[in-house]
């Protein structure tokens, strides 16, 4: 649910970054990061808002189900969808209020952040492997689809566990010929 504000602050990173290269030894003014933001907003803000709409219509089936599966997976499509709803909104109008009160002062570059080096040196040899031998890569990920089949044919057959909610009747009545005092406990 995080992911709209995590693509919007990066994509104001990028934009930052490119303003910082128009405008070379100028420090952005209090206006400059509100229209920084607000273009970033505009950039993403549409595909970030259609694709949190599109995770919680995928909901929308689970609504269907009837009976024990529908007693165990509604109240986890209504918390989901109520919760995606409330994130696409979020992700369109406060998410960009909040970068630009918050991201401020010096952001450094993404190749002159160390981490992100490290991680760059770390990923770009793996990648390199798995694109000059395609062939290889998707027998190796074959090779793990087939070794997951015997796991999987030891489930059980019935993913649904026996539902009990909602099925307790205590019936209560007192003991033929008991006085009203002498009823607690009687019964058999």
């Amino acid at each position: 649910m995080v992911d709209a504000a995590i693509v919007m602050i990066e994509n104001m990173h990028k934009v930052l970054e490119q303003w910082r290269q128009r405008h070379p030894g100028q420090q952005p003014t209090s206006k400059d990061y509100w229209h920084i933001s607000e273009q970033a907003a505009v950039e993403v803000g549409p595909a970030l808002f259609c694709s949190l709409l599109i995770i919680t219509l995928s909901f929308i089936p689970v609504f269907s189900l009837q009976a024990q599966e529908g007693r165990m997976f509604a109240p986890l499509a209504f918390t989901k969808t109520y919760a995606m709803a409330v994130s696409a909104g979020l992700g369109i109008t406060l998410v960009p209020v909040l970068m630009g009160y918050f991201i401020r002062g010096r952001i450094p570059d993404e190749h002159a952040n160390p981490i992100n080096r490290w991680l760059i040196r770390m990923y770009q040899p793996l990648l390199a492997a798995v694109l000059a031998r395609p062939k290889t890569t998707l027998g190796i990920s074959a090779l793990l689809l087939v070794l997951t089949l015997f796991p999987l044919s030891r489930l059980a057959a019935s993913l649904c566990p026996r539902w009990t909610k909602g099925i307790c009747c205590i019936c209560l009545r007192p003991c033929r010929g008991s006085r009203p005092a002498r009823r607690h406990g009687c019964c058999n």
